[in-house]
């Protein structure tokens, strides 16, 4: 799915945590290096895992402004050579709620696991939910 930028920079009513002004520089650099991993390495590996263990709600809004951000996961999503699969792990409910939504909403051919919960009780399940080679 190639969504406009604009759709996902808007309010879309759900759930956004506020970042600092620092969040923009972090962010981006985020949504580079995943572009950059994703693209180099699509005829490298036959299976790449995007896992992003502290996904928080999918979107956030800079501190004293009305401006929206991509937060790591719909950034990881949205490149240009997608990942084979998506974990996505949050243990504060009302960011993975959002979290989900906003995939289903945005996102919703990309195949997913969400773990909610404490990252560090639930690495099991992390390992889990990752593909198994011979």
């Amino acid at each position: 799915m190639s969504l406009d930028d604009s759709i996902l920079l808007e309010d879309d009513g759900l759930y956004m945590p506020e970042v600092g002004f620092w969040s923009k520089i972090k962010h981006q650099k985020v949504g580079y290096y995943c572009d950059l991993f994703a693209s180099s390495m699509k005829r490298k590996w036959d299976y790449r895992v995007y896992i992003d263990l502290f996904a928080s709600a999918g979107k956030c809004r800079v501190k004293n402004t009305n401006e929206v951000i991509l937060g790591s996961p719909l950034l990881a999503m949205s490149v240009g050579a997608p990942f084979d699969k998506y974990v996505f792990c949050e243990e504060e409910p009302v960011s993975m709620d959002a979290l989900k939504k906003r995939v289903q909403l945005y996102f919703n051919d990309k195949r997913c696991a969400f773990i909610s919960g404490n990252t560090n009780e639930n690495a099991k399940k992390v390992i889990d939910t990752l593909p198994v080679f011979d």
